[in-house]
């Protein structure tokens, strides 16, 4: 018997990047946890640092989680102009995160 499949064929490019370099990527769940979803990353020669948002607009609730990567493979994604954040968008979420942490 013959079945056709679908292969997925990963591919190395080469693409050039101004580091650091900043991304964002607005997530709209509709489920208990969360209603939105907002991280904001940043891409330095060894080092990537995400910052996530977390809002529940029915219960007023909202959250924090700051995450040191140990590396970027799976961030390949971000590198193209749908998820391109700025310096400003990251530097105001680390601003929330350590107010938050200061008024803990």
């Amino acid at each position: 018997m013959k079945i056709e499949i679908q292969e997925t064929t990963k591919r190395n490019k080469i693409i050039d990047v101004t580091l650091p370099y900043y991304y964002k990527h607005e997530i709209d769940l509709d489920n208990d946890d969360c209603d939105i979803v907002i991280i904001y990353g940043k891409i330095e020669d060894g080092k990537y640092t995400s910052i996530s948002e977390k809002e529940r607009g029915s219960d007023l609730e909202y959250g924090l989680e700051i995450r040191k990567l140990k590396s970027f493979t799976y961030l390949s994604e971000y590198f193209s102009d749908k998820y391109k954040g700025s310096e400003a968008e990251f530097l105001s979420a680390k601003s929330r995160f350590l107010s938050a942490l200061n008024n803990i």
